[in-house]
């Protein structure tokens, strides 16, 4: 949560982050990072535009670099879920 502030909202002060980390919106939080319902995740990932989605990809991709497999497909699929034409172009290359 602390690297998508900094990276995307860096004059947000950490008061932003904490109101994020401690609202209704979250589902768990633990000291490696926090998950939304998924309902809530699905309309911020639809909220974004292709250049911001890709880079909240990018960071998260390198973030979770070492994360279990099952996790990392689990974002990528949520990435390429938001624009079905990059699910045929990822596909087609498979």
């Amino acid at each position: 949560m602390r690297a998508a502030r900094y990276s995307f909202l860096p004059k947000a002060d950490p008061g932003s982050e904490a109101d994020v980390w401690f609202s209704g919106l979250v589902q768990a939080r633990s000291p490696q990072g926090l998950v939304f319902f998924a309902e809530i995740a699905d309309s911020l990932r639809r909220g974004l535009t292709t250049d911001e989605a890709g880079a909240a990809f990018a960071l998260t991709s390198k973030l979770h670099s070492t994360r279990a497999m099952a996790l990392r497909l689990e974002e990528q699929i949520n990435y390429l879920s938001l624009d079905a034409k990059r699910i045929g172009a990822r596909s087609k290359s498979c």
